[in-house]
């Protein structure tokens, strides 16, 4: 499967405008529920986890995020941030595919 980068504006005058390509691709992730669109994931090749925002657990139907495995690790600008994770399932949008992923919410 191939996709194409996402070219993204970043901060800036609109005269001055100027954009960045991410690797961003469609994806249904799938609890209780599946997200009713498709939400676009950064891949990251060198990641070792999982991290959505913490309303799109509530999206696919986990009732207390805190519920699930906690792990403490360090975002942007050196902050401390909880993540939980659930076992869901994972869908790239044109693979018929559904994988079992560990994914942690924030």
């Amino acid at each position: 499967m191939k996709f194409r980068y996402q070219k993204l504006p970043i901060l800036g005058s609109e005269k001055e405008r100027r954009y960045i390509s991410r690797p961003l691709i469609p994806v249904y992730l799938k609890g209780k529920n599946r997200t009713p669109s498709p939400y676009y994931a950064l891949l990251d090749s060198g990641a070792d986890r999982i991290i959505f925002p913490h309303e799109l657990g509530e999206v696919v139907g986990i009732e207390k995020i805190e519920s699930g495995f906690l792990e403490s690790t360090t975002g942007i600008a050196n902050q401390s941030l909880d993540v939980y994770y659930h076992n869901l399932d994972i869908q790239v949008v044109g693979d018929t595919r559904e994988l079992p992923v560990e994914v942690g919410f924030a």
